[in-house]
């Protein structure tokens, strides 16, 4: 059975047939099925790869893919690698009945993988990526019948295809460890650079430049960034206004689990604070259970590091100022106008709306200084969840 990829990279093989026709070269049902095999295995591997956070950990399980592709008994695999081994597995049987191996190849790209993960400089890590995506044409390449041409057309649009990976998915990869640059317009721009410029020798190589662009726009067009679904211990943060509230209790509501409310805990009626002793009782039996949604902002206070120790995703609404400041305003004078009942029946007024408004806008670059530190680091649950955009939260949040 052919395994199931990402809807990008099916966009990408779907276009395949039309890229090639121009060159004179076809693929063949069996080519189509193994080149499908190449990429839910890199995929699958890159996956488990993320998700290992201890170097030799990697180092080892790239060394039992290795030996997998070289034919080899693989004893005592952890079961977290069980999916990606087997895969590996099945792209070994396709390398086989093509006479051929991919094992120094996919060692190589895996090295490469690691390199980049580690690179603090975006020309060091612009090189890795291309250097990826030549290693993947290389491997398409053994899998396929492609005359001269095409091949050189394959090892030219590598590259290309493996920068704008990274450029949809640099917030996702900074938030799994796989980046270690923090996402900003110099690595876009050093990312977007060499894309452009790696396109242009492409279309060059191409003999149709209308069927190039073409499959190009079809392929861009599908792609989308592949935020990881969350578990079931799930805190949402963002600075005030971003949404926390509405995130925290619609993933409740789909999953099934406990909204918990952390201004609820935090305030007792009159905006007086709960007792610490207090506190900490209550956020500790309400994240006891294996099943609830926490939202408040999070950091390394003690009540902060029960719910981080228990959560398994962390939920970050990073959106931006002209998102945040107008939606904070527009709540605090709403809330102020029509006396909306809160926690333990406190009401936002008119004149605590300046210091509501004003904390928002001041706090806003502490908590993204703050979240971009946890995400880069080990504090933050496994599973990490960056949404810049009211169009991600929602596309998110749909089923």
């Amino acid at each position: 059975m052919i395994p199931p990829i990402r809807g990008e990279y099916q966009a990408m093989m779907d276009g395949l047939p039309a890229l090639m026709a121009p060159f004179g070269a076809t693929l063949s049902p069996s080519e189509r099925a193994d080149l499908t095999v190449l990429v839910a295995a890199m995929e699958r591997v890159d996956a488990t790869l993320d998700s290992l956070r201890d170097p030799q950990d990697r180092r080892a399980f790239t060394d039992r893919v290795v030996a997998v592709l070289e034919h080899a008994e693989v004893d005592d695999a952890p079961a977290r690698e069980g999916d990606a081994l087997a895969a590996a597995a099945s792209l070994a049987a396709c390398a086989r009945r093509r006479d051929t191996t991919l094992a120094s190849l996919v060692r190589e790209a895996l090295d490469t993988a690691e390199r980049a993960r580690i690179a603090r400089d975006p020309r060091d890590y612009a090189a890795c990526v291309a250097r990826e995506g030549e290693l993947t044409a290389e491997m398409a390449l053994r899998l396929c019948a492609a005359n001269p041409s095409f091949a050189a057309f394959l090892r030219a649009v590598g590259p290309v295809a493996n920068f704008v990976d990274k450029l949809v998915d640099q917030r996702i990869d900074y938030a799994e460890g796989s980046l270690a640059i923090e996402p900003g317009p110099r690595l876009a721009a050093t990312l977007a650079s060499r894309l452009v410029a790696g396109g242009l020798r492409a279309m060059a190589i191409h003999p149709d430049r209308v069927a190039f662009a073409r499959w190009g726009a079809h392929w861009l067009t599908s792609l989308r960034p592949t935020h990881p679904r969350p578990g079931r211990r799930i805190c949402v943060v963002g600075t005030s206004g971003s949404g926390k509230t509405f995130v925290a209790r619609a993933l409740a509501e789909r999953l099934g689990l406990t909204y918990v409310s952390n201004d609820a805990i935090i305030w007792r009626a009159n905006w007086q604070k709960t007792p610490e002793a207090e506190r900490l009782a209550e956020i500790d039996a309400a994240t006891r259970g294996d099943a609830w949604t926490f939202d408040g902002n999070l950091y390394d206070a003690p009540e902060d590091l029960i719910v981080l120790s228990r959560a398994d995703t962390i939920v970050w609404l990073d959106l931006p100022r002209r998102t945040i400041h107008p939606a904070i305003v527009r709540r605090t004078l709403r809330r102020a106008w029509t006396r909306e009942r809160l926690w333990h029946g406190n009401v936002e007024t008119f004149r605590t709306a300046p210091d509501v408004i004003g904390w928002a806008i001041k706090t806003y670059a502490i908590r993204r200084r703050c979240y971009l530190a946890m995400f880069a680091g080990d504090t933050a649950p496994p599973i990490r969840v960056w949404l810049r955009s009211r169009r991600e939260v929602d596309a998110w949040l749909s089923p």
